[in-house]
């Protein structure tokens, strides 16, 4: 859940703030600097959370001579799975 909402959270942050710019300036145009602006601002401060929750995610923990997901004890690491992902 944690891995689904940090996928989407940059998807939401432009979308919220292109709609507050386009609304306050009312046109595109005039707006467009400040969307620029304020998206690569917005996906600088997240970048590093997002980074994080993935690498986390697929993360590897040994329990009873086995490594399993950190996040999810059903998937065993270093199969062909495991590895396509990683």
């Amino acid at each position: 859940m944690k891995t689904e909402i940090f996928t989407f959270l940059p998807f939401a942050i432009l979308f919220i703030i292109f709609a507050y710019w386009i609304m306050k300036k009312h046109k595109f145009s005039k707006a467009q600097p400040y969307i620029i602006i304020s998206a690569l601002t917005a996906i600088d401060f997240i970048h590093p959370s997002i980074i994080n929750s993935m690498v986390d995610s697929l993360s590897c923990v040994q329990i009873d001579n086995e490594y399993l997901l950190k996040n999810d004890y059903f998937y065993e690491c270093y199969t062909q799975e495991h590895l396509a992902h990683v």
